[in-house]
């Protein structure tokens, strides 16, 4: 169903990501994990993602989870610098001041941070106890996801996805509804 919604709504691939913080990887590391991609529907050349690490903080997929992680695991994260992967990547002090905002939205995003020419927008799932278990965004082109500020619909499907997601999770709810 998410697939499906995402794809009609914004044409784009999905990507999913899982938080394995706590089972597989650690905070230091710095990294999740994507565990399933979905090609976009055209005919556009991909390379398959499934099982790459991601920088929490250089991917709107990670961002969405550390948004809404624990205090304590932020700060780990902040204990030393984070590395710059291009002159785009944020700074400690900028990731805090975004993270704030994606907590007021719901919607995280990354604009070249990670890799030139290369942006994402991301949304975070729940499970059952309202913990941030994953997130599913959109990763494609900059002159894609950020036309003229972000894509038309783009954030309203990684929404509506996400809740639809966390609501297969037992999530009791997703705090955000998605934008009009």
């Amino acid at each position: 169903m998410w697939r499906a919604i995402t794809q009609a709504e914004c044409g784009q691939g999905v990507v999913v990501l899982a938080d394995l913080g706590s089972s597989i990887l650690t905070v230091r590391h710095l990294l999740d994990v994507v565990v399933h991609h979905v090609f976009r529907p055209d005919a556009t050349f991909g390379v398959l993602e499934v099982g790459i690490q991601l920088p929490l903080h250089a991917s709107s997929l990670g961002k969405a989870i550390l948004a809404y992680s624990p205090v304590e695991m932020v700060e780990d994260l902040l204990a030393e610098p984070l590395p710059r992967l291009t002159k785009q990547t944020l700074s400690d002090a900028d990731l805090r001041r975004e993270l704030e905002v994606i907590r007021d939205s719901g919607i995280a995003t990354e604009r070249d941070e990670a890799v030139l020419g290369e942006s994402s927008a991301a949304a975070p799932i729940f499970d059952h106890g309202g913990q941030a278990v994953g997130a599913i965004g959109v990763v494609d082109s900059t002159e894609r996801i950020f036309p003229r500020g972000l894509a038309r619909g783009l954030g309203a499907a990684v929404s509506e996805a996400a809740r639809g997601v966390s609501r297969e999770l037992g999530a009791p709810r997703w705090p955000y509804a998605a934008e009009a």
